[in-house]
């Protein structure tokens, strides 16, 4: 295979008339809602989810409002509920069928929003500026056509000091992909024996993250993650290789991991999001 960088240089198969779109990981009719738990398998993904999760705890409010931005099935939602039970911790995500399998894994319905990061909402109703203590957000950028949106719009919702922790794909290779699916491949391997997973849930996890992969939107390098945030008014505090995996070259990072602190707002820029996606470099 090309060893070539993959993911933008590629048209989004959503995009693609001879696809049904309900039929993609995702979709409507996506199986990928039944089996994305199968992470917990992974300890680079358990890793990622305890550095979110330190931050979900060294968030110094009281009685914090905490969004988990795309967080899916809320396997991380439900982990930081329990590690800040003081909070108010909302799971926002966009695709139904994750939001309805969240729901069945044990979120409360009420403290999930069937919404666009871009577009964030409660019961919905546009979340008021600045009101927001923290936001995470774990595998979600990379999908994004425009990811300076959702910098803007975490912007917008964050009260001046708060937080913003992102992970998020790096600029991906062959190497990169078949590191990543060769070391799910191992782990699941592993737990198939053991009897945890089945033959057919661990197929299905594979060839969905080898989709997902191939069609990421937006994977940026570190350099360029941390100039976006810096352009829409946050300051790095932490940068964290994360989901380093084997490939020919040696172990190299899949993700780029980092908190930001918010230095500046939007309202003080006199920017709007479209602007701002326009010029933005890396979208």
């Amino acid at each position: 295979m090309s060893q070539d960088t993959v993911g933008t240089s590629k048209p989004g198969a959503e995009n693609d008339p001879k696809i049904d779109s309900n039929l993609l990981p995702f979709g409507k009719s996506g199986t990928y809602h039944q089996d994305y738990d199968l992470i917990l398998h992974l300890p680079i993904y358990v890793q990622a989810m305890n550095l979110h999760l330190k931050w979900v705890r060294e968030v110094s409010v009281a009685s914090p409002v905490i969004f988990d931005a795309g967080g899916g099935t809320g396997i991380m939602q439900r982990a930081a509920s329990q590690m800040r039970p003081d909070g108010d911790i909302y799971l926002l995500d966009l695709h139904e069928t994750m939001v309805r399998r969240a729901i069945q894994n044990g979120s409360h319905r009420d403290k999930i929003s069937h919404c666009n990061v871009v577009d964030m909402r409660i019961n919905d109703k546009p979340v008021s500026s600045e009101s927001v203590d923290h936001i995470f957000s774990h595998s979600v950028l990379w999908a994004l056509k425009r990811p300076s949106e959702f910098f803007f719009e975490a912007n917008r919702v964050l009260k001046r000091s708060a937080t913003l922790a992102v992970s998020t794909l790096s600029r991906i290779d062959w190497q990169l992909i078949n590191g990543y699916l060769t070391y799910a491949e191992e782990k699941l391997s592993v737990a198939l024996k053991k009897g945890l997973v089945t033959a057919s849930q661990k197929q299905n996890f594979i060839s969905s993250n080898y989709y997902l992969l191939k069609h990421a939107h937006s994977p940026l390098a570190k350099q360029e993650l941390l100039q976006l945030g810096i352009r829409h008014g946050f300051e790095p505090v932490e940068v964290h290789s994360a989901y380093n995996v084997a490939t020919a070259n040696g172990i190299r990072p899949l993700f780029t991991q980092v908190l930001w602190k918010k230095v500046g707002s939007i309202f003080d820029f006199n920017v709007s999001p479209k602007n701002e996606a326009m010029s933005c470099k890396y979208t």
